[in-house]
């Protein structure tokens, strides 16, 4: 079976040697969610930020006061604080 491409969704779109092996392989592949740079290749992302403040806007809506954050793994982008 031929494949066109491979979809990576984190955390392999941050994994070097992932990348590094679809690179050598001459694989066709988009990142998925990846803290790299837009120059690394294709990639997917959103913007976290702006992602959590309409969530938060939204439960505000409904009337939610009080939020508690659980922050993830400190290598994954969408960890690092802004």
């Amino acid at each position: 079976m031929l494949v066109g491409g491979i979809i990576l969704s984190a955390p392999l779109s941050d994994s070097n040697i992932t990348l590094e092996a679809l690179r050598r392989a001459e694989s066709p592949f988009i990142a998925v969610a990846t803290g790299r740079s837009a120059l690394s290749g294709l990639s997917v992302r959103i913007d976290d930020l702006e992602a959590a403040a309409a969530m938060s806007r939204h439960l505000r809506s409904l009337g939610h006061r009080d939020f508690g954050f659980i922050i993830g793994a400190a290598h994954a982008a969408e960890s690092v604080s802004h």
